[in-house]
Parts: C-alpha cells; structure tokens; sequence
C-alpha cells in the first residue's frame, strides 16, 4: 500500500492560525474595551468641558446683567441728583426773587414816605 499523502494533518487545517496568533487577537479584543474606556472618559471630559464653558457663558451673562443693573441704577441716581439740584436751585431763585421784592417794597414804601414828608413839610411851610 502506498500513501500518497504521509502528511497527517489535511490542507484545510493548516491554513488555521497557530495558537500565538489567537491570543494576540484576543489581547486586541481586551484592548478595545480600554479603548472604549479611553473614549467613555474622553466623552466625559467633554462634557465636563462643555458643563464648564456653559457655566462660564452663564457667569459672563450674570456678570454683564448685573453690570446693566448697575449702570441702570447709577442713571437713575444721576437723573434723581439733577432733580434735586434743580428743586434746590428753583429755590434759591424763588427765595432771591422773593427778596427782589421785599427790597423793591420796601424802596417803593421810602419813597412814598418821602414823599408824604415832602407834602407835610411843603403844607408846613404854606
């Protein structure tokens, strides 16, 4: 008898990986689930980051709405401090106007006396 074909193994199988070649497939298998790790935590700090520039537009919001507030609050102290002046100088014209008067009274009030002295003394003289 004759063997043609004194190889054990048949051709189909040999072309199976060895054993090394498994495991170092399995090793890449193990390191994509590192790799999904490394991306889940490269997700995260994403989204902490974005958390952080969200919180920082919303500070910069708060910042600039109470800097309008405040720019708001100092024109209406503004508006109330020209108020005031004005009531105040109203006053002081009022008030000078009222001495204005009280003088040009009482000059008129000479004059008349004076006048009436003339007159007494003019019939004095008759």
């Amino acid at each position: 008898m004759q063997f043609k074909n004194l190889d054990p193994v048949p051709k189909q199988f040999r072309q199976v990986p060895s054993w090394s070649t498994l495991t170092s497939t399995s090793s890449s298998s193990h390191s994509r689930p590192v790799s999904s790790a490394s991306s889940f935590e490269k997700f995260k700090q994403q989204a902490r980051d974005k958390e952080e520039r969200e919180k920082n537009l919303k500070a910069e919001e708060e910042q600039r709405r109470q800097q309008r507030e405040r720019l708001e609050m100092e024109k209406v102290r503004i508006a109330e401090e020209k108020k005031r002046e004005k009531e105040e100088d109203e006053a002081l014209e009022q008030a000078r106007q009222q001495k204005e008067q009280e003088q040009a009274k009482q000059v008129q009030k000479m004059k008349i006396e004076r006048m009436r002295e003339a007159e007494r003394r003019r019939r004095e003289a008759i």
